[in-house]
């Protein structure tokens, strides 16, 4: 993975801000992905149960490169969000947490 990325930013001249945009935002990106994969939104199962050990190497492959694509964008545009609307940014974040919390706390 890391000899690919290498090549693509040799070939496209990437700039480090592509990276360092997933970089910033890491425990978003961590969190979301363990989310996304493990959490119980489909009918009370994960995706993880749903696919299970189903998929071949080529599919494995297209369903992590949608994987890390979706991470990036998402990431690009929370870091966009906070750099040009971080007083908005902060007091959402905080009403999520604390919506999260009240969630985990009263309901089983």
């Amino acid at each position: 993975m890391f000899s690919l990325c290498w090549l693509a930013d040799k070939k496209y001249k990437l700039k480090p801000r592509f990276i360092l945009d997933a970089s910033r935002e890491s425990l978003l990106v961590y969190w979301l992905h363990l989310i996304t994969i493990y959490g119980m939104f489909w009918g009370g199962k994960s995706l993880a149960l749903i696919i299970g050990n189903n998929l071949n190497l080529i599919d494995s492959l297209i369903v992590t490169l949608i994987l890390i694509s979706l991470m990036i964008i998402i990431a690009k545009l929370w870091g966009w969000m906070k750099m040009n609307f971080p007083k908005y940014t902060s007091i959402g974040l905080k009403v999520l947490v604390t919506i999260l919390l009240i969630t985990f706390v009263f309901i089983k």
